[in-house]
């Protein structure tokens, strides 16, 4: 090869390491880059989400929120991850945190006040209702949630009031006429209540909540069984939710059918062991009816299905502990 082409192939060689070195920069500087970072972690997160996988999207978000914690989208997404992962508190933070970067974020406003009314601080949930009211005065969910404060409130004609409003904006919405019925009960209307309960299921058959209640409202009536029956209802729509069956179970109590009650958790069991709110169930019912050796002997058994429950076995130690002292106490 002549001197000539060498030098041109050395310089090709030198050209081609430059564009190399130069992509490499622009890659390390991208890799270096916080708004790339975090934007790169809100996307991870995202994919986790997708796949349900809540906890491990949390991490991803507040990874991207050690970068900004002003990251408005990160915040937003933590806190939907944070209340599909029953941690409230924190999920309330953050949709507090969204509305102060966002106070014209619709969705955190009725997410923060639904959470403030479920522990009952009705003052700050309803100022979250008419902020949203303000912005969008047709918004249904504001409405019935505005509805629900006032009724907490003790304002039961207001929360009527309200609570028509949501349903003339949307007249096949179920929880607004379950809302309905609850308040007209509470007002002692309770013809009118039963048919509101009426309503909410029939534009919802498988509504568990309104199934519930319109089996307490009958249990209230002393109309055992139809509540029975409702609660019966609930329980074959869904196995492995414990609260249709603690109801039942309550109502035989309440009927002075405690060995009933008993069979009822008994064989709702193998459906709930899955579920540690419906696994605890008989140990929690004989608890109620002072049966501690039962209780115990129920809780040990579940301390050996479910050794990573941390909240059970601490629960079995405390029974040990009433036990010793039961049984050592003067006679």
């Amino acid at each position: 090869m002549s001197v000539q082409k060498k030098s041109r192939h050395l310089a090709a060689l030198l050209a081609v390491a430059a564009l190399l070195a130069l992509a490499g920069g622009l890659f390390s500087a991208c890799s270096r880059d916080p708004n790339v970072r975090k934007q790169k972690y809100l996307e991870s997160g995202n994919g986790y989400m997708a796949k349900g996988k809540y906890r491990e999207a949390a991490i991803e978000y507040q990874n991207a929120l050690q970068i900004d914690a002003e990251f408005l989208p990160a915040h937003a997404q933590l806190a939907d991850a944070l209340l599909k992962l029953g941690a409230f508190p924190q999920a309330a933070r953050e949709f507090s945190k969204v509305i102060q970067l966002d106070p014209k974020n619709v969705k955190a406003q009725l997410e923060l006040g639904n959470l403030l009314l479920a522990v009952r601080q009705f003052k700050a949930a309803q100022e979250h209702a008419q902020a949203v009211l303000a912005l969008e005065p047709d918004n249904v969910e504001a409405h019935v949630l505005l509805a629900n404060t006032e009724a907490g409130l003790e304002d039961l004609p207001a929360a009527l009031e309200e609570i028509q409003k949501a349903i003339a904006l949307n007249p096949s919405r179920s929880p607004s006429y379950l809302s309905l019925a609850l308040f007209q009960a509470r007002a002692g209307e309770s013809a009118d209540a039963e048919k509101s309960f009426q309503k909410a299921l029939e534009l919802d058959p498988k509504s568990i909540a309104a199934m519930l209640a319109l089996g307490n409202f009958y249990q209230q009536q002393n109309r055992m069984a139809d509540a029975e029956q409702e609660l019966r209802q609930a329980m074959a729509l869904e196995p492995a939710n414990h609260l249709p069956v603690l109801a039942l179970a309550r109502l035989l109590v309440a009927e002075g059918k405690k060995d009933q009650a008993e069979q009822v958790v008994k064989d709702a069991q193998p459906s709930l062991r899955n579920n540690p709110s419906g696994y605890r169930l008989l140990g929690e019912f004989y608890l109620s009816q002072g049966d501690l050796p039962r209780a115990t002997e129920e809780y040990a058994a579940l301390v050996q299905q479910h050794p990573k429950d941390q909240r059970l076995r601490s629960d079995y130690v405390q029974l040990l502990i009433q036990g010793t002292a039961w049984m050592t106490l003067p006679s």
